[in-house]
């Protein structure tokens, strides 16, 4: 019987030095001696790029009537170097939150027709 697949983004990098990671450096040395993601501060350019275009691209999208998801999870990956799990969940949670402020913002309008 062949052995289970492995899911490489599940599988945790050992370090002794924020070099060590193969991410680096979006991903740091974690007390537990384990790669993690970056906290947010501090922000590289790369990162601040993608905080100016990404909220614009969000706000077009919502205006048309579409989430987002094609373009939050592309860019999620190329700003902030984040996996495809992170990418799509963090795409999720986006969507839910454009929605909410999109819903307050237009309870009071009536229906033009109406």
């Amino acid at each position: 019987m062949p052995p289970d697949p492995v899911d490489t983004e599940d599988m945790v990098e050992s370090c002794e030095a924020d070099e060590d990671c193969s991410q680096a450096p979006y991903y740091q040395c974690s007390n537990e001696k384990t790669c993690v993601h970056k906290p947010i501060f501090p922000i590289y350019p790369y990162e601040f790029l993608g905080l100016l275009c990404l909220p614009i691209l969000i706000g077009f999208a919502n205006v048309g009537g579409i989430g987002g998801g094609g373009l939050t999870i592309p860019l999620l990956i190329t700003f902030w170097d984040f996996n495809t799990k992170e990418s799509i969940a963090l795409s999720g949670f986006m969507q839910f939150v454009g929605s909410i402020v999109r819903y307050f913002y237009s309870v009071n309008t009536k229906h033009p027709e109406k």
